[in-house]
């Protein structure tokens, strides 16, 4: 990004304003789609991004079909390092406290 409202840099942090620019280019991390329209979302960040079996993952993707389980009311998707690098690990709640416990997902990942 580049703009008028778009910081100079970091307040006192000059190694982290070399890092978070390319001449007035702010590189945000954010990941994003256009689709056929034209339209761009943002579907995560490179730095929550992690590498399973070659393949990358992005937790926002993965916590989306997590969410669309009924038993789950939030959830949060962390890298764990193994051997092909990382995998995933959710942390969640459970719609109901009566209810504690593991929400058995199948999920093609």
């Amino acid at each position: 990004m580049r703009g008028a409202s778009v910081t100079p840099g970091y307040w006192n942090r000059p190694d982290a304003t070399e890092e978070a620019f390319s001449g007035d280019w702010l590189k945000s991390g954010d990941i994003g789609r256009r689709d056929a329209t034209g339209r761009l979302s943002v579907e995560d960040r490179i730095k929550d991004m992690y590498i399973s079996g070659g393949e990358n993952v992005y937790p926002a993707e993965v916590e989306s079909i997590l969410m669309a389980h009924s038993d789950i009311r939030e959830v949060a998707i962390i890298g764990v390092a193994d051997q092909n690098g990382e995998r995933w690990a959710a942390l969640s709640l459970p719609q109901s406290a009566a209810r504690p416990g593991v929400v058995g997902c199948a999920c093609p990942l």
